[in-house]
């Protein structure tokens, strides 16, 4: 379901991927969110503190790089979800002078869920760890399942449930990276030749 007023968050890094700028919609995003302290602060610090997870760190790296790389715009979609919404998002990266970088993340669609607890950032948490993909917001056991559904299925809508969530990338999310669209364009060259 599309949203009133699309909500669109803008920052943007120097070349050394430190945070220059972000608009009002950033801290108002930031404080709905239970992150005040990123709507306050953030400004001036490197944008590498603010992710985790190595397989988002690279993400991030392959997207970044190949905008500066290309100087080509670089845009794609994302799942950005609260306790009670599901967000669609879009991310897109354009290249400033001297190696910055303008970020714009606009919502798409929200759709209202009952409390999904594992996006409560207030609840407290198991010692049992949930890896989930940044960009899709799948949860992962073996393979990749939609959030709202497996965390039914695993007894995760109990706040006393509720297990550490760990942020990764799917590999069907991997494959929208640069590098991975730029490898597979590559033509498939059969090893020997049939005589």
């Amino acid at each position: 379901m599309p949203i009133s007023g699309c909500t669109t968050i803008t920052y943007c890094l120097d070349r050394n991927d430190l945070i220059t700028h972000v608009n009002s919609a950033w801290a108002d995003f930031a404080l709905a969110n239970d992150a005040p302290d990123i709507a306050r602060r953030v400004v001036g610090t490197d944008l590498w503190r603010h992710l985790s997870g190595e397989e988002v760190i690279a993400f991030y790296h392959d997207l970044m790089a190949h905008v500066r790389r290309t100087g080509q715009v670089f845009s794609l979609p994302f799942r950005c979800d609260a306790a009670d919404v599901r967000r669609q998002m879009r991310l897109t990266i354009e290249p400033l002078h001297e190696g910055g970088l303008f970020f714009e993340s606009r919502t798409l669609s929200e759709i209202p869920r009952r409390a999904l607890h594992l996006f409560d950032t207030t609840v407290p948490r198991t010692e049992e760890v949930a890896p989930l993909c940044v960009m899709c917001q799948r949860l992962q056991n073996g393979d990749w399942r939609d959030a709202d559904q497996y965390a039914s299925r695993m007894g995760w809508t109990v706040r006393s449930n509720t297990p550490k969530v760990t942020h990764r990338v799917c590999e069907r999310c991997q494959s929208l990276s640069p590098a991975a669209r730029a490898v597979s364009m590559i033509p498939k060259i059969p090893l020997f030749e049939r005589s």
